[in-house]
């Protein structure tokens, strides 16, 4: 089923909330030499970006998978950017854990970053939902085998593994997205942090040598008690309006 149509202009009102604004940005494009990669909050609640694409900027700030983004000229998945941003208000908590959760410092983020790639790549977007396949993804009957979490929070991902010392079901979920090609929808009600490994047999790049083992199908029931079920959802769908080069700072 088709949704309504909206064209998204990602420039904010000048009266916003300096929570949703980078007082100070700086966007260049990064050293040709360089294959350095980094995408992080910043401990004044700013933004360092090194060796990114526009269109890696695009899914992080719409919370979106590279199969959900469409449209733009060649240069928006090849051309790469340093990025270093100020808040208009550095002295703001929301990215301190002690004060907000995790998700709520998140949008903030976002929010800061929808701000960006509009005043310096004069970026609009298109956004259609419409159904489309998912995952569901479910607790077993006979429970989960998830362990207390035991570290930092966070979720790491290589060829046929999936590991976290300490993360949420759903980031578990967004996880499983990347590696299915698909949108995961947490279904499981589990609502805490946990620790857990997860490892199947993986294709991987040509000439590289063939993992043995179970299918991610099969891995999830066998390691982890939670399984997945094939069903439709509605999807959000991005593709890129507009774009431009950013001008010099």
């Amino acid at each position: 089923m088709r949704h309504a149509l909206a064209a998204i202009a990602l420039a904010l009102f000048a009266g916003v909330l300096n929570a949703q604004t980078f007082e100070v940005a700086s966007v260049r494009p990064s050293d040709p030499n360089s294959r350095a990669f980094r995408f992080e909050a910043t401990a004044d609640n700013g933004l360092r970006a090194i060796g990114t694409t526009l269109h890696f900027l695009i899914r992080m700030a719409y919370d979106v998978e590279d199969f959900q983004l469409s449209g733009g000229a060649a240069w928006t998945r090849s051309e790469r950017f340093d990025i270093s941003a100020t808040p208009a208000d550095p002295n703001a908590t929301d990215l301190d854990a002690s004060s907000t959760g995790f998700e709520e410092r998140t949008e903030r983020l976002r929010q800061r970053l929808h701000t960006l790639l509009a005043e310096r790549f004069q970026l609009i977007l298109r956004q259609e939902s419409r159904d489309a396949p998912v995952y569901i993804l479910e607790q077993m009957k006979n429970g989960n085998k998830l362990s207390p979490p035991t570290g930092d929070r966070g979720i790491g991902r290589n060829r046929g593994l999936i590991s976290a010392e300490n993360a949420s079901v759903p980031m578990f979920a967004k996880t499983l997205s990347v590696a299915l090609l698909r949108p995961v929808i947490d279904h499981t009600g589990l609502t805490g942090n946990y620790a857990f490994k997860l490892e199947w047999a993986e294709e991987g790049a040509p000439g590289e040598p063939e993992d043995t083992g179970v299918s991610l199908f099969t891995a999830i029931q066998e390691q982890l008690g939670l399984r997945l079920q094939s069903g439709k959802a509605p999807v959000p769908f991005i593709s890129i309006d507009r774009a431009e080069k950013p001008s010099s700072n």
